[in-house]
């Protein structure tokens, strides 16, 4: 089947490369902070920053959108996950010192838990209890504030974890060569076979699950039946990868309009289809009425000339990545 781009872009601690970086639908790079030291873990803030796990570097560091560093705890002991929390402080999982703590600000330690092992992955819970993979110890546990075990299965060395709106459990483990979904009893309810190294896992909004695959050197989007329907390859140990949902229509076009250069398209065709953008665009600034109908409408005669081209001057892959692009802002603009 074809493969259409995701929902957002995605950012990935390139790890090989020693660099985090964020694409975007077309698997552009729209941003990048090198000079890193193996970073295993990033995730993008609620003020725009982005928390990455420097693990080589022995610390956990937040830097601005052009890279200056605005947080920083060094000293560390190979730190494989960090989560800022909703109290400002942040909860680190380190390789080689065994334990889980959370920080606040200034660095100091509020919480701790020693584990058995080296531990990828750790995750405080919305009742406050926290979520701990114990790779080396093929266990997960979620304990409470005082430390006490609450909930536990064995999996072979899990490598990350995620607790999903419903209570169920996301683990990806590593000689598994797995992803499963398992409810509180512990039973799996639906699992991914056959994937090498599933080095991180985020299930994302529209049901589909994200996977970062160090050893493949790839990101993949699979949707519930195991259909991959993006993927990004070619990259250099991928280590974690994260969807950042784009809401802004303008900007979706901006991406559509670069990716129609991209194709470098007869000048005839480009320019029908850059016009159809431009009525969009239009449409979307019409203050006086937000004029959204004629927008879609505009969109879906972007997405009839492309099906007229596709196979001849458009390929089918191409075509898909465009329709789902401006599918997606026709969905934004119906949605409101």
């Amino acid at each position: 089947m074809a493969v259409l781009p995701a929902n957002g872009h995605t950012l990935i601690a390139e790890s090989d490369n020693n660099r985090v970086i964020e694409v975007d639908f077309f698997r552009n790079i729209v941003w990048e902070l090198s000079g890193l030291n193996r970073p295993v873990d990033a995730d993008r803030l609620s003020n725009g920053n982005t928390l990455i796990a420097d693990c080589d570097n022995n610390r956990v560091i937040e830097v601005d959108f052009f890279g200056n560093i605005v947080w920083e705890l060094s000293g560390l002991a190979r730190p494989w996950d960090a989560d800022r929390l909703s109290n400002g402080n942040t909860l680190i999982a380190q390789m080689d010192d065994y334990r889980v703590i959370e920080v606040d600000p200034l660095g100091g330690i509020v919480w701790e838990k020693n584990v058995c092992g080296c531990s990828h992955s750790v995750e405080r819970l919305p009742n406050g209890n926290t979520l701990i993979a114990m790779s080396c110890c093929d266990r997960v546990i979620e304990v409470d504030h005082n430390g006490n075990v609450v909930w536990q299965i064995q999996v072979p060395y899990p490598l990350d974890i995620a607790k999903l709106p419903d209570g169920n459990t996301l683990i990806s483990s590593g000689p598994g060569r797995r992803v499963i979904e398992v409810d509180h009893s512990g039973d799996i309810v639906w699992e991914l076979l056959n994937i090498d190294l599933p080095l991180s896992v985020e299930r994302l909004a529209n049901g589909n699950t994200l996977i970062a695959q160090l050893q493949e050197g790839r990101v993949i989007e699979a949707d519930r039946e195991g259909n991959i329907v993006w993927e990004i390859t070619e990259l250099e140990g991928p280590a974690d990868a994260e969807r950042l949902v784009i809401s802004n229509p303008v900007q979706l076009l901006e991406e559509l309009s670069c990716q129609i250069a991209n194709l470098n398209l007869q000048n005839g065709i480009s320019n029908s289809l850059d016009a159809k953008l431009d009525a969009v665009l239009r449409a979307i600034d019409d203050i006086n009425g937000n004029n959204d109908v004629a927008a879609i409408n505009a969109l879906e005669a972007f997405i009839n000339t492309v099906e007229v081209q596709r196979g001849n001057k458009i390929s089918d892959s191409d075509a898909d990545a465009l329709i789902a692009v401006a599918q997606q802002i026709i969905d934004l603009l119906t949605n409101g």
